[in-house]
């Protein structure tokens, strides 16, 4: 977003773990070392980290003291197979298919 300008993405909510500066070198026009003048803020754009979380669900089977019956717990309807993936990575391959597709 330029300084100034009323920007109208995405509302940065999260911690900025780093900040980059990049500080041109030389002046394209006569090429004079830049390194010692101060500079301006202009434009920043931000990348968020994308962080994977695991849940593993185990099913647990128990014997009926009185009876000996094997009982065993049993998996959420949207746990269906051995590797599964979540409702956000889901929705997250939805929005890059419409975004690549566009």
């Amino acid at each position: 977003m330029r300084i100034g300008h009323k920007g109208h993405g995405l509302k940065i909510t999260h911690v900025i773990k780093e900040t980059v500066a990049l500080h041109p070198e030389s002046c394209p026009g006569c090429g004079n070392d830049l390194q010692d003048e101060k500079g301006k803020r202009v434009e920043s754009r931000y990348i968020p980290e994308i962080k994977i979380e695991t849940t593993m669900y185990v099913v647990y089977e128990k014997h009926g003291q009185k009876c000996g019956a094997v009982s065993c717990g049993e998996f959420p309807e949207s746990v269906s197979s051995t590797q599964h993936y979540g409702p956000h990575l889901k929705a997250f391959m939805v929005m890059l298919s419409q975004v690549w597709s566009a």
